[in-house]
């Protein structure tokens, strides 16, 4: 993976505006696939080229009702935090929208109304476009319009019953969380790569196996914290 664009770096935390690509090798039956990152901290949402953003939101009472559980960009789906950031092109299958990449954009804004699309990541498929709000409540295909003509699939996956109550059930001996730590931790190994590659020169090599970048040994010191003395994690 690498930084392919980036403003100057702050001391601790993300560019406010940066593009990273990430390049995934195949697995399996699965062929390589290539994911695009564009953030862009305060900028306006985005919205699919030769689309407005009015024909991008959902149509009320129109399509599936689906009930959020956190924060959304829809009535009913709870009130949703603005982002300005859009992500990038990959290829695979993803529900209802063909290959997707993501874009991020505006959600809607808290205490009614909605600024943008109502989405804040939207994916970008072979066949059309995604968007969710909020931590990927408030689904729904853009324009508004393919929304409001879609029928829902059969459900099979365990909804959550809440963030916290996810995590209370399957402490208790429940059913496991909708995103255990066998999902969410090789999830976020590869997504906080990104916070080496913006510090890296070039494109780093990682090894999942083994948790280390290969081509630039230096580039592993943004992997791990620096403890002090006395205050170290032993595990």
């Amino acid at each position: 993976m690498e930084s392919i664009n980036r403003e100057p770096l702050p001391p601790t935390t993300f560019p406010e505006q940066l593009t990273l690509k990430y390049e995934f090798a195949a697995r399996g039956n699965l062929p390589p696939v290539t994911v695009y990152w564009y953030h862009r901290a305060g900028g306006d949402a985005y919205t699919p080229p030769g689309m407005t953003v009015e024909e991008a939101r959902k149509i009320p009472g129109q399509g599936p009702q689906i009930a959020g559980t956190g924060r959304g960009g829809f009535p009913g789906e709870g009130p949703g935090g603005a982002r300005g950031a859009r992500a990038g092109e990959a290829r695979g299958a993803q529900a209802g929208a063909g290959a997707p990449g993501a874009r991020q954009g505006g959600a809607g804004v808290p205490g009614g109304g909605q600024q943008g699309s109502g989405y804040n990541c939207i994916f970008a498929g072979s066949k059309g476009y995604l968007g969710t709000s909020g931590r990927g409540e408030g689904v729904g295909l853009l324009p508004g319009s393919r929304w409001a003509d879609y029928t829902l699939p059969p459900q099979f996956l365990t909804r959550s019953p809440g963030h916290q109550r996810d995590w209370i059930r399957a402490c208790k001996g429940g059913s496991p969380s909708c995103s255990d730590f066998s999902i969410a931790g090789p999830y976020t190994e590869w997504l906080v790569l990104g916070a080496a590659a913006i510090r890296a020169e070039g494109k780093i090599l990682y090894d999942a196996k083994t948790g280390t970048i290969t081509n630039n040994r230096e580039a592993n010191k943004y992997l791990k914290l620096d403890y002090r003395k006395g205050w170290e994690v032993k595990l």
